[in-house]
């Protein structure tokens, strides 16, 4: 588990984002190939992309993003060539499995709206990470005003903020 906590010493309201870049190598054992992964999501809605720009930042625009059966996002290489998947609205867990292994990786995340899903572009990366996040990268056409944000952290003075994350193999 890890556990965020923030507490604002000051005597103004405080901003901020946070959010983990947990990765793991893919595949889990050896014989399988990264394409025999997956990532499954705890039942749920169906999630939105975040587009990126051409400068990786987030366009403003979104996406529905079906999964297969409803659940699964197969992995492969290329998924990841135009930087992260960014989603949103879906399950706050996600699995990586492939069938026939009794080996995986939980990851749940309750209380962060957005999920990351990356690895390095353009390459055949033997990883991928699932970084769940409070908070979106900045708007590719804005300047970011913390205070504008709207999925900012508003922390007000004395105040204390706790968020946990988990991980779990089995």
């Amino acid at each position: 588990s890890v556990c965020c906590q923030v507490n604002n010493e000051d005597d103004r309201q405080m901003y901020f984002a946070l959010g983990g870049h947990p990765g793991f190598c893919v595949p889990l054992k050896a014989g399988v190939a990264f394409e025999d992964y997956c990532l499954r999501f705890a039942e749920g809605p169906m999630p939105k992309r975040h587009l990126l720009a051409p400068s990786y930042l987030i366009s403003g625009e979104t996406e529905d993003y079906p999964l297969v059966d409803g659940c699964k996002l197969p992995l492969h290489h290329d998924l990841f060539d135009d930087d992260a998947l960014i989603l949103s609205g879906m399950s706050r867990e996600v699995t990586l499995e492939t069938p026939g292994d009794s080996h995986g990786v939980t990851v749940s995340f309750p209380q962060l709206p957005y999920l990351g899903l990356w690895h390095m572009p353009h390459t055949d990366a033997p990883y991928v990470c699932i970084e769940p996040w409070y908070t979106l990268p900045a708007t590719d056409s804005s300047v970011t005003v913390l205070e504008q944000r709207e999925d900012m952290v508003k922390l007000a003075p004395g105040g204390e903020y706790r968020n946990t994350w988990s991980v779990r193999c089995f």
